[in-house]
């Protein structure tokens, strides 16, 4: 296999190559063009690849000078092996290109490396059933389901062996690389690059993806050509040497490099030019070649020096125009190129009169109130099957208005303003990329239709799958790529554009002839005719003929030629879903609904119905049930509502309620308070009801399992009316949900009694996937509290023949009866009260029964309820007024009390004039003002001891600072 490079041809055969060089001046005659050139251009278009291949991975092209000095370099993946080099010379590697075009010389050469595919087995298909792959991985599951690569490695036999996964005998890297793609929601990613087994079962689904042969690529293939060998025979015409000179870069003739075995003065001889002075006839088309001096043959100089050595003179020819310019309305563009740049232009023949390209611009106004006058749309829509990674195939119809007309430059005029000649306008949606290598890159989508009105154009494309996801991303995102989508116009129009161009002017050329034809030459008609120039190289001039023997050369002219231009118009199209999310809509059924700001690449993803209601009569009044569609024998219980619940005996605080409150006390500013309330929920769902709900379920399934919307793991949403002044944070826990309710005092009392009576109320609902919604009430007060969940608020014991129960919470418990597995065994019918116990006689006395109860829901006042509340430390602070010495007392006693208590005593004297006394008490206390009682003892030097009356002082509303006076004392 060899390497194989040749010039690209264009759709009409033309070799895509091009040479420019610049002379410094026009060449004199016998003049070495190489003395002259001041740089060269190049440009060619390549195709490389192998003499077998048909496709490539990819190729890098190098042109190279003497002694393989890098002179420019290209790669390219095209599987085509298409590169377009270009490169700019100068000094010495300028005449070694020209020598290479021109002469034929091998001084430049063009190197390629062609990359091969890999030339292995095609790729395998991969069949992985999910539901099997998680049963094996489940059995092999360590703590926290985690399985490193090395795990998965391992896990491959098994796999096989249980028919989860056909993969035709590929390499377990292979296998477990595709697996991680293909099963990336039974195996999700970690933070630490692991894969973890999802908690729930998979449903019986097979996904089908390929593994690719571990075959490596061949090496790369290597060939190098001299640039002579490629550059045809044909492409003198893609060769050009200019002139720098006076502003403007004139060419000289075209130039034609010769290919014959007759040694490099062979050539063709375009254009004589006579000197008098050196009796020399030359081709110019020789004169321009490098290094070569060509004369013609001895015979013909010698009858020209023998005839008219002295008389022969050059004179100019009479032009005659050959393509005379009709007088047709249009731009006049000036030196642009076949793409302008400008959107107006003057008329080339009327002043006053103005052309102009149509301009586009989008404007969608802040509101759109109707979707269906809307300049932008963006819809999606289901189509049938899914992608190679599992994602549903969708269909995006982007529909979008433009507004067209004149540019402000161009309408900021009172002269006639006209759309150019023969517009015709294409639109294409540009929707930018990154690819394979990091490289932004750009798709064209053409429009699939399109229609125009006065002022506006609407334009409609359609998209599939990945290009519509990324389209979606770019158009609704600012920034998602590094540069926006566009809608590209591309206008096409004829004009009148000045070129430089080379024109061939014969005048009269007569008597150049053979000498056996002349005198019938002479009775032919006077229409000039350019001869065929290679006859002349060895013609003879007739003596007796008068000649006019001018330089038949190219006038180098500027000319007005009128041909198709192509202006381009870009207007960016980025439309921020999050200020326009109702025009970015899915439809389906011929319903169209808002999808606002999306996960760009999980646009269209279908939620998979994932839970069904089944009637199950245990759970009537308690709970609504659903059966898992993605779990067999899985049922999701949703209880009717959430309450105060029970603490669990093996928490802080066993069988106390989950209502608790802290306060921050500020003595000399009531109105400073903050009360926070904290409230534990749980699901009012006892166990003997949760038992019979499982009796009755297998009849579904033979091993049912509950659970809570707390295990799915999907974001609740949960609403608590309050008073105005009480703010409500919620948050999920494991078992139902925590509330910090937080207020002022007023706030506080408003909560107090509404938790005494009738409570707070709200709502919580979970959205599960696949528009399963699930939805529970919300019930707060002391007079509603359940639970615990898990323990109850009874214990069941046997003891010889009977049961004993036992009240474990601070609220009467009714007990109807005892049963096992939500059959009932034994009935009941008592009221135990908090901390008491009965027992029942009962033939089961095995352990395990539950007992059959209602709570009392008589109502306790929060600040009955202890355990409600937490207690507050307040300082109460003794001061004397004056020093006890001045009323003849050695010191002052004081004993307070306090609802009941007596307070330690303390002493005051000259030294120690202020003692504290802390209190702890209930917060309700302290709201309600409450008053101190102290007596005041005056202690003589003698040790005599006198008291007053008992006085009271009122904590709250007088503050915690009691002033003693001793004058008051005695």
């Amino acid at each position: 296999m060899a390497a194989t490079l040749t010039v690209l041809r264009d759709q009409a055969d033309r070799p895509v190559f091009s040479a420019t060089f610049l002379l410094r001046r026009p060449p004199e005659p016998d003049e070495r063009l190489t003395d002259l050139v001041e740089s060269a251009t190049l440009a060619l278009t390549l195709a490389a690849g192998t003499d077998q291949a048909t496709t490539i991975r990819g190729c890098h092209i190098v042109l190279l000078g003497e002694q393989d000095q890098l002179l420019a370099e290209q790669a390219s993946t095209d599987p085509f092996g298409t590169v377009a080099l270009e490169a700019t010379l100068t000094g010495s590697d300028a005449v070694a290109a020209m020598e290479s075009v021109l002469s034929g010389a091998p001084a430049l050469r063009v190197g390629a490396e062609v990359d091969l595919p890999p030339q292995g087995a095609p790729p395998v298909p991969l069949t992985v059933h999910l539901a099997m792959v998680w049963d094996v991985l489940e059995a092999r599951a360590a703590v926290g389901r985690v399985f490193r690569h090395a795990d998965l490695l391992g896990a491959v036999p098994a796999l096989r062996e249980a028919g989860a996964i056909s993969d035709g005998g590929q390499s377990p890297e292979a296998v477990v690389g595709a697996l991680v793609t293909a099963g990336r929601w039974v195996l999700e990613l970690t933070d630490d690059g692991d894969r973890r087994l999802s908690r729930t079962r998979p449903p019986d689904m097979t996904v089908t993806t390929s593994l690719t042969s571990d075959v490596s690529a061949p090496p790369p293939q290597h060939r190098t050509l001299p640039l002579t060998e490629l550059i045809e025979a044909d492409m003198h015409e893609n060769v050009h040497v200019v002139v720098a000179g006076g502003g403007e870069v004139r060419p000289l003739l075209p130039l034609r490099r010769a290919r014959s075995t007759r040694g490099p003065t062979a050539g063709l001889a375009t254009t004589l030019k006579v000197t008098a002075a050196g009796g020399g006839l030359q081709s110019i088309a020789a004169a321009l070649r490098p290094g070569v001096v060509a004369r013609p043959p001895a015979s013909t100089v010698a009858t020209l020096a023998s005839a008219h050595t002295a008389e022969l003179t050059v004179q100019p020819l009479d032009l005659i125009e050959l393509n005379p310019i009709r007088r047709r309305p249009g731009p006049d563009v000036g030196r642009d190129s076949g793409t302008v740049d400008r959107d107006w232009w003057q008329d080339r023949w009327t002043l006053g009169k103005r052309w102009y390209v149509r301009r586009h611009r989008l404007t969608v106004p802040e509101t759109v109130a109707d979707l269906a006058q809307s300049p932008f749309r963006f819809e999606i829509t289901s189509e049938p099957g899914h992608d190679l990674d599992g994602r549903p195939s969708i269909a995006a119809t982007v529909t979008v208005r433009l507004e067209r007309g004149p540019s402000e430059e161009a309408a900021g005029s009172t002269e006639e303003l006209n759309v150019v000649p023969d517009a015709e306008t294409e639109y294409r949606l540009r929707i930018p990329f990154v690819d394979e290598h990091s490289q932004t890159r750009r798709e064209l989508f053409a429009a699939e239709t399109i229609s125009h009105d006065d002022a506006s154009t609407t334009l409609t494309f359609r998209l599939r799958d990945t290009w519509a996801r990324l389209a979606y991303g770019a158009l609704s995102t600012p920034g998602f790529q590094s540069e926006p989508p566009q809608i590209v116009a591309t206008t096409t129009f004829h004009g009148w554009r000045k070129t430089s161009g080379t024109t061939w002017t014969p005048g009269t050329l007569a008597g150049i002839t053979k000498i056996s034809s002349l005198a019938a030459r002479r009775t032919r008609s006077s229409t000039p005719k350019i001869p065929a120039m290679h006859s002349l190289a060895g013609a003879t001039i007739s003596p007796t003929l008068q000649h006019q023997l001018t330089e038949a050369t190219a006038v180098l002219n500027v000319q007005d030629v009128w041909e198709q231009l192509v202006a381009l118009d870009r207007v960016d199209l980025v439309v921020p879903c999050a200020t326009h999310g109702d025009l970015y809509r899915s439809s389906t059924d011929g319903e169209s609904t808002a999808i606002g700001c999306q996960p760009a690449m999980q646009l269209g993803q279908i939620e998979y119905k994932t839970y069904e209601p089944v009637e199950v009569a245990a759970a009537d009044g308690w709970a609504a049930v659903m059966r898992s569609l993605r779990t067999p024998g899985t049922f999701l219980v949703v209880p009717d509502r959430y309450t105060v619940g029970w603490s669990e005996p093996d928490g802080a605080r066993p069988y106390a309620p989950q209502l608790l409150v802290h306060s921050t006390i500020d003595i000399d500013n009531p109105t400073q308070m903050r009360c926070i309330v904290a409230i534990g929920l749980q699901p009012d769902l006892p166990r003997f009801v949760r038992a019979r709900i499982l009796a009755e379920l297998r009849e579904l399934h033979p091993q049912p399992r509950l659970e809570l919307p707390e295990d799915t793991h999907h974001e609740p949403a949960l609403t608590v009316v309050a008073p105005g002044s009480v703010t409500v944070d919620w948050a999920a826990t494991s078992s139902g949900f925590d509330l910090v309710c937080e207020s002022d005092i007023a706030g506080f009392m408003a909560l107090k009694t509404l938790l005494d009576r009738g409570g707070l109320r709200g709502s919580v609902t979970w959205p599960l996937p696949g528009g399963v919604r699930a939805a529970s009430d919300v019930t707060i007060s002391t007079a509603a509290i359940t639970g615990p969940f898990e323990a109850g608020p009874l214990t069941v014991q046997p003891d010889r023949g009977s049961q004993r129960i036992t009240n474990e919470v601070a609220i009467p418990v009714a007990v109807t009866g005892l049963e096992r597995d939500g059959v009932a065994v034994t009935a009941v019918d008592a009221v135990i009260d908090p901390g008491e116990q009965i027992v029942v006689t009962s033939e089961d006395s095995d352990p395990g029964m539950l007992p059959v109860y209602s709570l009392s829901s008589a109502g306790h006042p929060i600040e009955e309820v202890r355990a409600y509340i937490e207690d507050l430390e307040v300082g109460v602070v003794f001061v004397t007024t004056a020093k006890p010495s001045t009323a003849g007392a050695a010191g002052l006693e004081v004993t307070a009390h306090f609802e009941g208590r007596d307070l330690p005593a303390v002493t005051l004297t000259d030294t120690a004039r202020q003692a504290e006394v802390r209190l702890h008490l209930p917060l309700t206390s302290y709201i309600a003002d409450p008053q101190l009682t102290y007596e005041v003892h005056h202690l003589a030097d003698d040790g005599s001891r006198t008291s007053t009356p008992t006085r009271t002082w009122a904590m709250r509303s007088q503050g915690a600072l009691v002033p003693i006076d001793p004058a008051q004392n005695t």
